[in-house]
């Protein structure tokens, strides 16, 4: 059930396989997103990032229930993780010359201005669950910018400086995945956000301004999978590293763009 309560399409496909003495299970999953922009904001975690742990959880149950001796799993898709957001609003009206003015946009469209206004000291980085950096997080301007978010509007009106949009430290904000690093391992990110573009731009890199970018798109593994990825050997010869990254990065497709894994497997038992 998705966080209303109500059915939905969201699920997962499971295929099993044995590629010589291995046994790989693949399983694509697409996760409940956040329907409203402000709720998501209140707290995190949300009560849709509650929902989607919940999910995640089952569905460990279920593969673990019935796996094979030495199984190895793979499980990738739209997991729709989001940052979080209550502290990624902090970490922008902390340490800056200007207050961050947040306007959320009620069902009826009316808005409340609310200013985040600077505090006395720096957030402790524990209690706001999201590391922080010396690096200016808002781009220069003459005044004081605003941040517009609705049920379907997350409009940053260029707050976020370019050259720390894409950076470690936006990744730092994604720690929905944390409550399942014993079971479920993930390559290093260093591709941007994957959700959501702005279909309808001729610019490739352009976000819509409905959700904040996030890294939805994943492929995480059991710890004995990701043991078995090693570097491929192309027909001239030559090694490609194991290759974690974004497709159609300078091209428009939609407003995922999908992620992909170039790797060889060893097959070997164990």
């Amino acid at each position: 059930m998705s966080p209303s309560g109500i059915a939905s399409r969201k699920g997962f496909i499971r295929t099993r396989w044995r590629i010589d003495g291995c046994v790989v299970e693949f399983v694509n999953v697409h996760l409940f997103n956040d329907s409203d922009n402000v709720i998501s904001v209140k707290e995190h975690p949300s009560i849709y990032a509650q929902c989607r742990a919940r999910g995640m959880r089952w569905l460990m149950e279920l593969i673990n229930s019935d796996s094979l001796p030495g199984q190895h799993v793979a499980i990738f898709g739209d997991f729709n993780f989001r940052l979080n957001l209550p502290a990624l609003l902090e970490r922008l009206c902390h340490g800056e010359q200007a207050s961050l003015s947040l306007e959320l946009l009620g069902p009826d469209g009316t808005t409340c201005l609310h200013p985040l206004a600077p505090k006395d000291c720096e957030p402790d980085a524990a209690s706001l669950n999201a590391k922080t950096s010396d690096q200016p997080l808002i781009s220069d301007c003459d005044i004081n910018p605003t941040v517009i978010i609705g049920r379907r509007v997350f409009d940053l009106h260029g707050v976020l400086s370019d050259r720390w949009k894409y950076s470690e430290d936006l990744l730092s904000f994604d720690t929905e995945m944390d409550v399942f690093a014993d079971q479920l391992k993930e390559l290093p990110i260093t591709f941007p956000p994957s959700y959501p573009f702005d279909a309808a731009s001729s610019n490739p890199h352009a976000y819509a301004r409905t959700r904040c970018p996030a890294w939805c798109d994943r492929i995480l593994f059991s710890p004995n999978m990701l043991a078995k990825l090693r570097p491929s050997i192309e027909p001239s010869g030559s090694t490609c590293p194991v290759t974690y990254d974004m497709l159609a990065k300078d091209s428009t497709v939609g407003d995922h763009k999908p992620v992909y894994l170039y790797f060889s497997l060893d097959t070997s038992p164990g």
